[in-house]
């Protein structure tokens, strides 16, 4: 009830301060944010048990394909070690790489819809239930065997396009901006891909040892066996949320559904409509360019892995053991740095940059101050005479709290740099142990996926932050996509004239072009405010580049 001491106006508790309250799941009593993070580490080690044993069982199979329809094999060694064989591996497993990119892509979109929905977590179960049809159909399918088991694999990738491993990173992320207020969202994203990452590796080392011993079917039955255990944990620890509604919707339910579920991260992305302080509209391309600059960035970062694993076995001569130890020793080290040095990068630097960027203006308030009058007009009243007990008309300006995430901006360009400059080394390989040191060393630009997703969900309003993240994280599969293709023909062809090394300077050469591009992504000018369509005025605009 009111009374005599009740303030006049009502404290209102910031954004943070809510995120700060947010429940602890009850009988674990972990934080939210960690069961998201322990789920990203289960499901990536789930799938990742799967990934080195698919292209022996395609071996496998191509190979009792092969002598199905020929003499048995009479000379010594492996028998599935003929050209014909591994040829028709290659050709099979192409086929299935492209089925996976299509469906991969598809799921994106069909995972927006089911967000909308069905809500986050439930569209997190979804996309962690139907990879365990997707598994147990791969297993029944390398039992079976032949042409038969192969056809068989490739339609059931279909099932990718109902969940899969772009789905699920997708609702996850989503999940995890949903739980902590914006300041914190780029580190958190990196630690979220650090376990993703960390579990990648778990899963490679596990599903190598597991064939080897118990045969190549046994990692596809383990993989649905941890999906299910995957799907059990995710259902009962990781807490729900829900999506903030667009103020677009009426806009949006007039479309069809499915339409609506691809158009919409894409428009996200799109130009801004920005009124000014001054009631200027203009328009702002700082997400639109963003997007570009990532797209250029994953082109020339997303083959480096594949390209150092071709290249030391092609040059170098590495067998299957040492390229799976070079794989998760890279894995390895960027999970961690994501994990535990990429936060304090991220808090050091917003401080630093914070402090930095209100340096100028504090000087400027100190040396207005300090005036000396030359004049007895110009001096102030005798301090005696001056009240020091009054109250101030309006409060003092809040000291800096590094809330800003100008620096991840800054910490994206620049993180290509560094990858353009360590890539550009790679090239001057000279003895096996270097590839391991560059497995350590590559890893010290990772960071680029975390902070574009932290400033991409800072350049958008609230409203629209999971068509953003869906958007963004499709221009990067399209950018996988793209630098298979690239790079892989690059590669092919510059190791037929015996410069393969040359790839190393095409990728910094694009790294940089990258850089540029981001130079030019500028956050909306302070006091600006986002309008929609409709809201529009007459009056002429004046485009803003950035």
């Amino acid at each position: 009830m009111a009374g005599e001491t009740t303030p006049l106006l009502g404290t209102r508790e910031t954004e943070p301060e809510l995120k700060k309250k947010q429940p602890r799941l009850g009988w674990l009593s972990f934080e939210p944010t960690w069961p998201v993070m322990i789920a990203g580490l289960l499901i990536s080690a789930s799938f990742g048990l799967t990934q080195t044993p698919i292209l022996y069982a395609f071996r496998q199979m191509v190979c009792e394909d092969y002598y199905s329809h020929h003499p048995p094999y009479a000379g010594s060694g492996d028998s599935c070690n003929v050209p014909a064989v591994n040829s028709g591996k290659d050709a099979q497993f192409a086929i299935l790489g492209s089925c996976t990119v299509f469906f991969a892509i598809s799921n994106l979109v069909f995972t927006g819809w089911q967000m909308r929905n069905l809500g986050p977590k439930k569209a997190l179960l979804v996309q962690n239930f139907f990879p365990v049809i997707r598994v147990l159909t791969q297993s029944v399918a390398i039992s079976i065997g032949g042409a038969t088991g192969i056809t068989l694999f490739q339609l059931g990738q279909a099932i990718t396009i109902l969940g899969g491993p772009a789905g699920y990173i997708l609702v996850l992320n989503t999940i995890l901006s949903e739980l902590i207020e914006q300041a914190q969202r780029t580190s958190m994203f990196g630690k979220l891909q650090g376990y993703i990452l960390v579990g990648n590796a778990m899963g490679f080392l596990g599903g190598g040892v597991v064939s080897d011993r118990f045969g190549v079917v046994s990692p596809f039955r383990l993989g649905a066996i941890c999906l299910s255990a995957t799907l059990v944990f995710c259902a009962t620890c990781v807490p729900p949320v829900s999506l903030k509604k667009d103020e677009r919707a009426p806009t949006t339910n007039r479309r069809n559904a499915v339409v609506a579920s691809f158009v919409d991260p894409l428009l996200a992305l799109g130009p801004q409509k920005l009124r000014l302080k001054n009631g200027t509209i203009t328009t702002h391309y700082g997400v639109t360019i963003l997007a570009v600059g990532i797209f250029v960035g994953v082109l020339a970062t997303g083959y480096v892995a594949q390209l150092l694993q071709q290249y030391s076995m092609d040059v170098f001569d590495f067998d299957a053991s040492k390229n799976s130890a070079l794989m998760a020793l890279t894995l390895v080290v960027r999970g961690l740095f994501l994990m535990f040095i990429f936060p304090i990068i991220i808090s050091s630097g917003r401080k630093w940059f914070d402090s930095t960027s209100q340096q100028q203006p504090q000087a400027a308030e100190q040396d207005a101050e300090t005036v000396i009058p030359t004049h007895p007009l110009d001096m102030d009243p005798t301090p005696q005479l001056v009240s020091t007990e009054e109250e101030p008309v309006q409060a003092p300006p809040a000291p800096p709290t590094a809330q800003s995430g100008h620096f991840d901006l800054f910490f994206l360009r620049y993180s290509y740099l560094v990858d353009a400059v360590i890539t550009m080394c790679a090239a001057f390989i000279s003895d096996g142990w270097q590839f391991y040191l560059m497995a350590v060393l590559l890893p010290l630009a990772s960071g680029s996926y975390a902070a574009s997703k932290g400033v991409l969900t800072e350049m958008i309003p609230e409203s629209q932050k999971a068509d953003a993240l869906a958007g963004m994280t499709l221009v990067e599969s399209l950018a996988s996509v793209s630098t298979l293709g690239l790079f892989g023909a690059v590669f092919s062809s510059l190791v037929e004239i015996g410069k393969a090394h040359l790839t190393f300077y095409l990728n910094a050469a694009i790294a940089l072009l990258a850089i540029i591009i981001l130079l030019f992504s500028r956050y909306p000018a302070e006091d600006s405010k986002l309008i929609e369509q409709e809201e529009e005025e007459q009056p002429s605009e004046e485009p803003v580049a950035a």
